[in-house]
């Protein structure tokens, strides 16, 4: 990767090959779930927009101001709004019965904000509370009140707990994006993410991971005012009170620990806060991070296009010591130079692959074959790159296409039948990489015969004997994939990979084999002895063909097991593969 390649620029591709690079201990790290996620307002581009929060709280004063002509407490208050902004209070008197939008300086006023937020937070109105301007002014609560949903991040996250790899996630954000992101994930499942803002909730039921959003939550405070109004945490005497107030006392400790205990992916936070700085400074004297950090991860990792003056400040605490003389390897170490969203998208497509090819090579090992496992691992390192070729200009597109292809392939392999809920995860796995061998579910998940199955297909599209594309509809006809020979005249076939024979006999019975053409691969070799002829009966749903479907090309039965049993090298076994699929 070239140095001068902005965050901007670079690819989900070339993020996996820093993971093979000078970031392979990172990526490694977060397989085995050594890393927690700190999280800032970076990765919420889509939460209400500050510019528009700051017109709204000035124009909601200049109204009030309207009504006390001028002079009065929420006069003051815009008065010293504007000083904020650097703008004499004779602004106010000139421009008073003009709605703020339409303020000839409005835009340097938000402008010169933007940066002094929790300045503007901090405004006091006498007479009313404390957080006036964020709770009335700004109005918080209708702010966020029909949130977005939730972004490439957010969904990769909820991922990446699903798969067992985060436990811990320190956010600063008051939005539920993350939440949002994991019931979109697992839709009704309980005890995924434990989520504190009041430390009471530190001993409620735990989950997967826990999320620890310690500058409080939107939701919870609009929901609850009473309880969770008061952890609501933005201006500059909260934050700076943050580490000494009582009322925070259970969940800094928790952030202690973490930040002690386990390595930090900071992502979308500028670690501007000194709350954070004292978070790390406690942390360091417990048990610091050592540098040279080989062969271990080091300790901070930041996603960003440059550090920012409160990241450098924060390795400077963490490695104080050692700064002085190491610090451009430091710098190094800790600068992932990729957005949050690149880096989420490598990260999982990693663990996807790194855990598909443990299943692989531990089955093909148990039965005998494991000269084999060398280039069927660089097989399926294939066909991890070629997804991650698919991410490139538009991800967004990318990903809601493979986020409804994935946990569909999985379904019908595991289950003989689509996912209830489009887009409903499947995870391989709950454990980290690590974890895997001791995971004997995981192990007998029959996944690795999966992982097969999918270097044996990505062969042919290598050597362009046919294309692949995910299902052309989510009916189940549809298949897992689609493949499409690349000789004149061939037309598209759904591609089936089922675990065993019983997820075949499901999927006949739903008419999922009466399409044009529809290949299936078995994991196992019992459908032979259930169909001698090949073929494949009438589904009850579906007594004859659907008009205008042309039958003349027959399903296609392939069988994993019987076709690595008599190969004794890959090539033959691509070959026998490609021979039998007819495509």
């Amino acid at each position: 990767m070239a140095d001068e390649k902005t965050a901007n620029d670079v690819s989900v591709i070339e993020v996996l090959q820093r993971f093979e690079q000078d970031f392979a201990t990172f990526s490694k790290a977060v397989e085995n779930g050594e890393f927690a996620f700190w999280i800032g307002s970076g990765i919420s581009r889509n939460a209400p927009n500050l510019g528009d929060l700051l017109i709204k709280a000035a124009e909601f004063l200049r109204e009030k101001a309207v009504v006390e002509d001028g002079n009065g407490k929420f006069s003051n208050t815009l008065r010293e709004l504007l000083e904020i902004a650097e703008f004499g209070p004779e602004l106010l008197d000139s421009n008073l019965q003009v709605q703020f939008s339409d303020w000839p300086d409005q835009e340097a006023i938000i402008s010169r904000l933007w940066n002094q937020y929790s300045e503007v937070l901090d405004l006091r109105v006498p007479d009313e509370d404390s957080d006036y301007i964020l709770w009335d002014a700004i109005g918080i609560r209708e702010a966020f009140e029909n949130p977005a949903p939730p972004a490439i991040e957010h969904l990769c996250i909820a991922a990446l707990i699903l798969e067992g790899v985060v436990r811990n996630i320190a956010s600063a954000n008051w939005d539920t994006f993350i939440e949002q992101a994991v019931e979109k994930l697992s839709p009704g499942a309980s005890n995924i993410i434990q989520v504190v803002v009041d430390p009471i909730q530190l001993r409620t039921p735990p989950g997967r991971a826990r999320l620890l959003k310690f500058h409080g939550c939107i939701r919870h405070a609009t929901d609850e005012p009473g309880t969770f109004r008061k952890y609501l945490t933005g201006s500059t005497t909260q934050i700076s009170d943050w580490p000494q107030t009582p009322l925070f006392a259970a969940v800094r400790n928790e952030l202690v620990g973490i930040a002690t205990n386990q390595k930090a992916l900071g992502m979308g936070l500028s670690m501007q806060d000194q709350n954070l700085h004292q978070t790390i400074s406690r942390a360091k004297e417990v048990n610091p991070w050592p540098w040279p950090s080989e062969p271990n991860a080091p300790g901070y990792v930041f996603c960003e296009d440059r550090l920012k003056a409160g990241q450098r400040a924060a390795l400077r605490l963490v490695y104080r010591d050692s700064y002085d003389a190491n610090a451009a390897d430091i710098i190094a170490g800790a600068h992932l130079r990729a957005w949050p969203e690149q880096v989420l998208i490598g990260l999982l497509l990693q663990l996807t692959f790194h855990k598909l090819d443990y299943l692989l090579n531990d089955w093909v090992a148990n039965i005998g074959k494991d000269d084999f496992n060398a280039e069927l691992s660089a097989s399926l390192k294939s066909c991890r790159d070629f997804i991650a070729n698919s991410a490139t200009d538009n991800r967004q597109t990318f990903f809601d296409q493979a986020h409804l292809t994935w946990p569909r392939l999985l379904s019908l392999y595991r289950k003989g039948t689509v996912p209830k809920s489009a887009g409903t995860y499947e995870a391989i796995s709950a454990t980290s990489l690590s974890q895997l061998p001791g995971d004997q579910l995981a192990r007998d998940s029959h996944l690795g015969q999966l992982a097969l199955a999918l270097c044996l297909i990505n062969y042919g599209r290598t050597q362009g004997l046919w294309t692949l594309l995910p299902a052309l509809n989510d009916e189940i006809e549809g298949g897992s994939l689609t493949v499409t020979g690349t000789w004149p005249g061939a037309e598209p076939r759904p591609l089936f990979i089922v675990k065993s024979v019983t997820e075949a006999i499901i999927l006949e019975k739903d008419g999922a084999f009466e399409g044009q053409g529809a290949i299936v691969v078995h994991a196992d070799n019992l459908w032979p002895r259930l169909r001698p002829d090949g073929g494949s009966t009438r589904s009850a749903r579906s007594p004859r063909s659907s008009p205008g479907r042309n039958a003349s090309v027959r399903t296609t039965h392939l069988s994993l097991e019987a076709m690595l049993e008599k190969s004794d090298n890959l090539q033959n076994l691509n070959t026998e593969f490609v021979t039998q699929a007819s495509v």
